[in-house]
């Protein structure tokens, strides 16, 4: 049995070491593309790494707070809270209690079927900080442009058997003020948008004015066209060979008034 002892305790001693090396990871960006955003983190779940534990603790730290101790001096898991350490500020706080994955194969169609049972959500929760009947872990929303830490904790009992290290820092996305965002293609300032709409505008009326000015030439030239027509018409009238004596005629006018041609001698 000695060989055996030895060989249980390599054993032991492996699987710790791998999993304390294992940190938590950003969930696959292929199935997760907004990831981070401005106020959640998406974390892939701990499969396969202790088999022997029943739950899963996941904690969060705001990088740079000192205070990274997640167990009391008995190993049993402190029950630090989002609130009591200012959000990650004064040391690490509960995100989550999950029970320990089994070992699975994960694939496409599973994740897709079910994303929530292979992930784990930093930031999801946005109403138990302000409802005064919520009872359990609160994971309320994280603060944009701040860098986070994570780390899982695998307890018996609230017992710590195991911890993994803890990640590289996760920021959430910055969340840019409406005051600096560059709305104009040109990127003008205030004061050139506000100019630009004041000349817009003037040639609006000056083009409506140029339009209306045009239409009432056009109409005032037809009427004045219509009153110097004539009402009148003139007859040809055939001339007939002069004898001396007649009285010829170059025209007749018809209308309202005739006029006399002159008398030829």
């Amino acid at each position: 049995m000695g060989p055996w002892r030895y060989l249980f305790g390599l054993c032991w001693f492996l699987q710790v070491h791998f999993a304390r090396s294992a940190v938590p990871l950003l969930a696959n960006s292929d199935f997760f593309s907004l990831n981070p955003t401005q106020t959640t983190i998406t974390l892939e779940r701990p499969f396969c790494m202790f088999k022997d534990a029943i739950d899963v603790y996941l904690f969060a730290i705001v990088k740079g707070a000192t205070n990274i101790q997640v167990a009391d001096a008995a190993k049993k898991v402190i029950a630090s809270n989002y609130t009591g350490t200012q959000g990650g500020l004064l040391g690490p706080y509960q995100v989550a209690k999950l029970d320990n994955p089994k070992c699975e194969n994960i694939q496409a169609s599973n994740i897709m079927a079910d994303p929530n049972k292979y992930i784990v959500r930093v930031g999801g929760d946005v109403n138990c900080l302000t409802d005064p009947n919520f009872k359990g872990i609160c994971n309320p929303p994280l603060q944009n442009n701040l860098q986070y830490r994570f780390t899982y904790v695998f307890t018996i009992g609230d017992v710590v058997q195991y911890q993994t290290d803890w990640s590289p820092p996760i920021s959430t996305v910055n969340v840019k003020s409406s005051g600096t965002i560059d709305t104009w293609p040109g990127r003008r300032s205030g004061g050139m948008i506000v100019l630009t709409s004041i000349l817009s505008t003037l040639m609006f009326f000056v083009f409506f004015a140029y339009i209306v000015g045009f239409a009432y030439s056009i109409l005032n030239g037809s009427q004045t066209k219509e009153v110097s027509r004539h009402d009148t018409q003139t007859t040809a009238v055939l001339q007939k060979a002069q004898e001396p004596g007649d009285i010829t005629y170059s025209s007749t006018l018809a209308g309202s008034e005739r006029y006399a041609a002159t008398q030829q001698a």
